[in-house]
């Protein structure tokens, strides 16, 4: 038995360029916090621990929903919590009053990694074990998640163990670190940089499996 490791490690997925450009032109230059790949119950987690922040950071939310089906509900969500809400369809500018982007929008996760300066993996907060973080992780995001991580468990051990993410409690522990991450650029930074290490370091799988397969083939 020969292990060559996580072939995971190995995509080489890109954002496009012009979806990436169109949704900074949207943005402008304000600080970015994404909620990617968000799961039912989670949102209403975040949005109330985020309303309930008595400082509230100087960053625009962007919650992408995991399923399409359920944009309008987040919608309704946060409009319900009386925040001031844009969808990613109406392809307008987000001026400096709105505080939530909703990415109601299909194939752009990569771009909205992009964009961001802090990425919070969803399917983390309930239990559902948490979606795939390397994605942030190749665009060198601050990478953050939740308790329940079991679909990617020794992908999240090691960020961990490299210091290339954090995980929190629940989502106060969440708002409360997006918080201080936000007023510690080294700290980003650093975060940012151990996550693209670490996922460079294990790529490679591929190549050694096909290093094993083609000599016996021939």
């Amino acid at each position: 038995v020969v292990t060559v490791g996580n072939l995971k490690f190995d995509s080489n997925e890109k954002d496009n360029p012009n979806t990436t450009q169109s949704l900074q032109q949207m943005i402008g230059q304000r600080r970015v916090v994404v909620f990617a790949s968000t799961r039912e119950g989670e949102e209403k987690k975040i949005i109330q621990s985020y309303v309930n922040l008595k400082d509230k950071f100087d960053a625009l939310l962007i919650i992408v929903p995991r399923h399409p089906q359920r944009f309008n509900e987040v919608f309704n969500l946060i409009v319900d919590s009386s925040l001031k809400v844009k969808r990613r369809s109406d392809g307008l500018g987000c001026d400096e009053s709105i505080q939530v982007l909703l990415g109601d929008s299909m194939g752009e996760l990569l771009s909205y990694y992009s964009v961001c300066d802090i990425a919070f993996i969803g399917g983390s907060l309930i239990d559902t074990g948490g979606q795939n973080m390397l994605e942030a992780a190749a665009a060198s995001k601050p990478i953050l998640f939740g308790p329940s991580v079991f679909n990617f468990e020794k992908i999240a051990q090691l960020f961990l163990e490299k210091d290339a993410a954090i995980q929190v409690g629940d989502a106060d522990d969440l708002m409360k670190t997006i918080s201080a991450l936000l007023l510690d650029d080294t700290k980003r930074q650093k975060l940012g940089e151990n996550a693209k290490n670490s996922f460079e370091k294990n790529r490679g799988a591929v190549d050694r499996l096909l290093k094993l397969i083609i000599p016996n083939i021939s």
